[in-house]
């Protein structure tokens, strides 16, 4: 696919991409300021939103990996008192699938609370426009 568009963009006509930046100009020069502010805000909206998005993330990546930590060391401490020494990789597969069991399960009651809370507000904006 990416040697296909390749090979388009070769066979393009520096005549075609002019006039194609040239009628994209003249669409931008017929936009009202008031247009270009109201567009502006939003997508400054959209950026900011992304960013904390990824933000987000990152500290939950941060988290994840300070508890995979915590619990490792748990649950190593735990088979070294229980003198459990043979077929370790095994007992550290079933931490991993009950650690699993416990995120899945808390991310299904954490989007199902999301869908509550978007429901919510979606119903007040519909209240608010009759």
């Amino acid at each position: 696919m990416i040697t296909k568009k390749l090979k388009q963009l070769r066979n393009l006509n520096p005549d075609d991409i002019h006039k194609g930046v040239k009628k994209s100009f003249n669409k931008l020069k017929n936009i009202k300021p008031e247009h270009v502010e109201e567009h502006l805000t939003k997508f400054q909206v959209e950026v900011r939103k992304h960013t904390a998005t990824a933000i987000s993330a990152a500290f939950a990546l941060v988290i994840a990996l300070v508890w995979k930590d915590a619990i490792q060391a748990f649950v190593d401490n735990m088979l070294k008192n229980l003198n459990i020494t043979e077929n370790l990789h095994l007992y550290r597969l079933v931490v991993a699938i009950v650690v699993t069991i416990i995120c899945v399960v808390g991310i299904f009651i954490i989007s199902r609370w999301s869908e509550k809370q978007a429901k919510e507000e979606e119903e007040k904006k519909s209240r608010k426009k009759k």
